[in-house]
């Protein structure tokens, strides 16, 4: 005991007599390490044995009689960690271990020893905090290792992974093959060529399957395996890595090609829609010849006459390619709009009457508003072309018998659904709704439905400018569509228009439907650089009653006024793109001869265009080519009925 008592580095030897009954603490022997351990000298702990007792902490304390108790009474071996404080305040961790034996006199003696642990313990709470920190990284990473001993087929798990699977420990499978089952049925095949081709030493390091939750669905899984081979370098003995959930990851990449594709889409109708605006000036400024020319013969015209038929064919064929201009400018989003606050219950109740005229008696018309609905501001007549086109498409689709249901609903959109949406921005919108119990859109042609002249429709029964039409418009007046469909099951188009708070002040009396004539003297200077238009606006206005000064250019018309008394000119009416300057800048240029000439903007360009020459249709008075001899005349007398006649500059 002494060679041992002296070479012991971090402990010391010692012999306690508990005596007959256990109950006494007598050290017989007690090695000099006591004073290294504890401070305190041999002598001083051999008179009094409670001073190494004093030190204990005193849950430890209590912890150490009751094992001494317990060693006594089986006479087996007392093993036990506990803490100490030394006379100096520091705290250490010791083990106690010793054994007892009777001795002839019938005392129960203890050799034991007693070790420093303080070192092993600080190493265990660090290993114990770093497995914590690795298992909350774990969880954070949704990752999880572990280990397939392949000659015993055991396969193991971390324990994150239970919680990715959504199982407990004791419900999942211990073997390769019993894993395996829970796979996707689709997957598994290809998970065993991948888990053969790992174990033949193929570099194939990952596998990535989808694997069954108990309550139903799957969790992408992606498994990362390193092999451990036998001393024959071929064997495999170890499968071990970690294994991953990746389940979120696929669905934001789902969402970011969802997205992706949207934004495609977007740009592929952006670019149409730029094409639409390219061609509206010249065919527009075209059909505005062949519209006034046909107008005008036809009002001079005798009746009857055999020339009427044909030049009623000519003006009904020009205004149909009108028509179509207009929707391919409504799509692009650049037709001049007049957008009013309103409440869409009134509005789409005002319209259901010609709505179920529109889709016939075999299809029940449902509607279903909400009878708090905000207001929106959105252009009444392109509110009636969104209806009339949204039903008309689910006519077609029903097809016989079916319901068409319009809904109206307040709803609040969160960032989570709206970064689902290209252009779409969380807030408070109201929702547009038509439903219908039709066919269906088959996944294939959904992406299409809103592309200009896309139609599945037979030759002859449709343009494919319906649904293009609503898109631009809901665009237009900063709105979102959406479209959900399944074959078999039917359609919905939603249409989201931002909320406002203000309604709009009611809506001027209609115009009168004979055309408003010249009062005496009344002049306009007609700018226009097209010969045809200029020929045509001018024997238009001539025809109701004006003198026209007839300008080709901005320099014409500026000689014009040079050459005559300004005074005597009334009205300005300009084209808005023209060379040399626009109808604003020359505009700007006549109010310093004529303060206060009032002016008429026209042209063929889509809006974008002609609001970059600094026209905007809500302050300044415009009209679109083509026109009409009635539009024509009803804007003109509206403009000089609101303005005092100019005076002469001094």
């Amino acid at each position: 005991m002494r060679f041992l008592s002296e070479n012991l580095a971090e402990g010391m030897v010692y012999q306690i007599d508990s005596g007959l009954d256990g109950n006494d603490r007598v050290f017989s022997y007690l090695s000099p390490a006591v004073q290294r351990l504890h401070g305190l000298a041999v002598e001083e702990v051999l008179a009094n044995p409670d001073l190494i007792y004093a030190q204990l902490l005193p849950e430890d304390r209590d912890r150490l009689i009751l094992e001494e108790e317990r060693a006594f009474a089986t006479r087996t071996l007392l093993d036990i960690d506990v803490r100490v404080r030394l006379p100096s305040g520091e705290v250490r961790w010791r083990h106690f271990r010793s054994a007892p034996r009777l001795r002839s006199d019938g005392h129960i003696v203890w050799d034991g020893i007693e070790i420093d642990i303080t070192e092993r313990k600080q190493a265990e709470e660090t290993a114990r905090r770093l497995a914590e920190e690795g298992l909350a990284i774990q969880r954070l990473a949704r990752i999880s290792n572990y280990r397939w001993d392949i000659p015993t087929d055991q396969l193991t798990w971390g324990p994150v992974f239970f919680e990715i699977a959504e199982r407990p420990p004791h419900d999942f499978p211990r073997t390769m093959e019993g894993f395996v089952q829970l796979i996707h049925p689709d997957d598994r095949q290809r998970f065993r060529q991948a888990l053969d081709a790992i174990l033949a030493g193929h570099p194939i390091r990952s596998i990535e399957y989808r694997l069954a939750l108990p309550q139903g669905g799957y969790k992408h899984i992606i498994t990362h395996s390193t092999v451990e081979f036998a001393a024959d370098g071929q064997t495999p003995r170890v499968l071990s890595g970690y294994a991953q959930d990746i389940s979120d990851l696929k669905r934001a990449q789902l969402e970011k090609d969802h997205l992706q594709a949207e934004l495609a889409q977007a740009q592929k109708l952006e670019s149409v829609g730029r094409l639409a605006g390219g061609v509206a000036h010249d065919f527009n400024n075209m059909l505005g010849v062949i519209l006034g020319r046909a107008e005008l013969l036809l009002k001079d015209l005798p009746d009857p006459s055999p020339l009427r038929h044909g030049l009623e064919q000519i003006q009904t064929a020009a205004r149909r390619s009108a028509e179509l201009t207009r929707q391919l400018l409504t799509f692009a989003r650049r037709q001049a709009v007049a957008p009013r606050v309103i409440n869409l219950n009134e509005a789409v109740s005002g319209m259901l009457k010609m709505l179920r005229r529109l889709i016939g008696e075999d299809i029940r018309l449902a509607w279903s508003p909400d009878p708090d609905l905000w207001h929106v501001c959105v252009d009444l007549s392109q509110l009636d072309q969104i209806l009339t086109n949204l039903c008309v498409n689910a006519r077609d689709a029903i097809g016989g018998n079916g319901t068409i249901e319009i809904v109206t609903r307040n709803v609040t959109l969160d960032a989570a659904f709206c970064a689902t949406k290209v252009g779409l921005t969380p807030g408070r919108y109201v929702m547009l709704a038509v439903a219908d119990t039709g066919q269906g859109i088959p996944p294939e042609v959904l992406p299409h439905v809103f592309e200009p002249f896309f139609t599945t429709k037979m030759p002859g029964q449709g343009t494919g400018l319906g649904l293009a039409t609503v898109y631009g418009i809901v665009r237009q007046n900063g709105g979102f569509l959406d479209v959900t469909s399944q074959p078999g099951q039917g359609t919905t188009f939603r249409i989201y228009l931002p909320r406002v708070l203000k309604p709009s002040p009611d809506l001027q009396p209609e115009p009168p439907l004979d055309p408003p004539r010249a009062r005496a003297g009344e002049t306009i200077l007609l700018v226009e650089d097209e010969p045809g238009i200029l020929e045509v606006g001018r024997i238009m206005l001539e025809s109701l009653g004006y003198q026209v000064l007839a300008a080709r250019t901005p320099a014409d018309a500026l000689q014009i006024i040079k050459d005559r008394h300004p005074s005597t000119i009334h009205l300005l009416v300009t084209d808005v793109v023209m060379p040399q300057m626009n109808g604003r800048e020359l505009g700007e240029r006549l109010a310093a001869a004529i303060p206060g000439l009032p002016h008429l903007f026209m042209s063929g360009y889509t809006a974008d265009i002609v609001a970059h020459r600094g026209i905007d249709d809500q302050r300044h008075h415009f009209l679109a080519k083509p026109f009409s001899l009635e539009s024509l005349a009803t804007k003109v007398r509206q403009i000089l009925d609101q303005t005092p006649r100019p005076d002469a500059s001094a």
